[in-house]
């Protein structure tokens, strides 16, 4: 370790000072012995006193000669001038000095490794070898990445995504009646002209019905029993447009289809009778049990080169007639 005294004739001068400032120094030639050879850093300068606010160093006492002081009788920070103390400079300790030259010795080595490689045939074969198969598995990823992005279009082209747009509009919004006819359009948007095997009109009509399964209580016990809602497909009718041909990217389709007739009319003579009365209690608790007819119009084309069908459809309101 080495040091250096401050000497007083550079005192004032703005460059010794800021020099000065933050370094370890060393307290010397004051009237406290037990401050003689303590450790601790320059804080800052006070021109007027032309002195430096030293702060001592608590864990520091190497040098610290014996004192009757007690511990909490000496100060932590001290006003000293320059001659009281000297600028430590610290020195590379032997065991960073041999790490140090452990690190240079260690790329030394792979350097002169690498050149004696290079030099060497089989160590360009090698390293050639090695560049190659980098190069390689980067050919490869990419050469994956990009069959993957192809698998995925082929999928969606499979599954109807993306192909284009199909869509179905009743030309009169209204509640119709069974046995009258509806009118309406398919307008057609596909990406490009594509092959279809047929485009379809389905017209179709639902309801849900509630069956009750009793689990072996008692009468009039209902815990423990089990309900389930069945959908019964009561219509279901399709009307075929167009056939195999290659429809173009926007058209438009004009149809019509027919409501069938599903309620039995009672004829004139039998309504008032028994038979009658009997008829319509029949009607109404089947109508109690099964919920009223949910009608739907269904446009579908059905793609030559697609698992599934452009697919879009539309509700309509169709009367409920009762004997």
């Amino acid at each position: 370790m080495r040091s250096r005294t401050v000497h007083k004739e550079n005192q004032g001068n703005d460059d010794d000072t800021v020099k000065i400032l933050g370094k370890s120094v060393m307290i010397h030639s004051t009237t406290r012995s037990d401050l003689n050879g303590r450790r601790g850093y320059v804080s800052s300068y006070i021109p007027p006193n032309d002195r430096y606010l030293v702060h001592l160093d608590d864990d520091n006492n190497k040098n610290q000669q014996s004192s009757s002081l007690t511990p909490t009788s000496t100060p932590t920070l001290l006003s000293l001038k320059a001659t009281n103390f000297e600028v430590i400079e610290q020195k590379t300790s032997q065991k960073e000095k041999l790490k140090a030259s452990q690190s240079k010795k260690s790329v030394s080595l792979w350097k002169s490794t690498g050149r004696m490689i290079r030099k060497n045939y089989v160590g360009k074969v090698v390293l050639d070898g090695i560049g190659g198969g980098i190069d390689g598995v980067q050919k490869g990823v990419r050469g994956a990445t990009s069959l993957a992005g192809e698998g995925i279009n082929v999928v969606k082209h499979a599954l109807a995504i993306g192909v284009g747009d199909i869509q179905i509009q009743i030309s009169e919004l209204k509640v119709y009646r069974q046995h009258e006819k509806v009118k309406g359009v398919i307008h057609l948007n596909l990406r490009e002209p594509m092959e279809a095997n047929s485009l379809e009109v389905i017209l179709k009509g639902c309801r849900t019905r509630d069956t009750y399964t009793e689990k072996g209580h008692t009468p009039g016990d209902s815990v423990g029993d089990e309900s389930r809602t069945e959908e019964i497909v009561v219509c279901e009718t399709n009307y075929t447009i167009e056939g195999k041909r290659i429809y173009p990217c926007q058209a438009t389709f004009p149809f019509e289809v027919i409501i069938p007739q599903l309620t039995k009319t009672m004829s004139q003579n039998t309504k008032g009778t028994l038979v009658g009365g009997i008829v319509s209690a029949v009607s109404t608790i089947q109508a109690y049990m099964e919920s009223p007819i949910v009608w739907s119009l269904d446009a579908q084309l059905h793609c030559a080169s697609t698992l599934y069908p452009l697919y879009h459809s539309t509700g309509i309101n169709v009367a409920e007639e009762e004997y």
